[in-house]
């Protein structure tokens, strides 16, 4: 299974609440990437194995603005997401 989930950003984003870690909790794959791993799951399964990476690539903010994730179920069932804020 294939995802890719996000917005894009606007004039003023990174001054947004969306930036501000007291205030969003986290970035693009804390605030976007839990309704993909909700929504796999709900095709697949329960995941066994998840490797990921956060990284803020396109704004000036203390969050990340790209996640990527690669979870694998018991029966090796893989379900890839990118969460992406351009």
């Amino acid at each position: 299974m294939r995802a890719r989930y996000g917005h894009g950003g606007r004039l003023g984003y990174a001054s947004e609440w969306r930036a501000q870690p007291q205030r969003s909790g986290g970035g693009e794959l804390i605030d976007q990437g839990v309704h993909l791993i909700d929504l796999a799951s709900w095709f697949l399964g329960e995941f066994v194995e998840v490797n990921g990476f956060a990284h803020t690539y396109f704004w000036d903010m203390p969050v990340d603005d790209n996640g990527f994730m690669l979870l694998k179920t018991a029966t090796k069932q893989v379900a890839f997401s990118a969460c992406q804020l351009h």
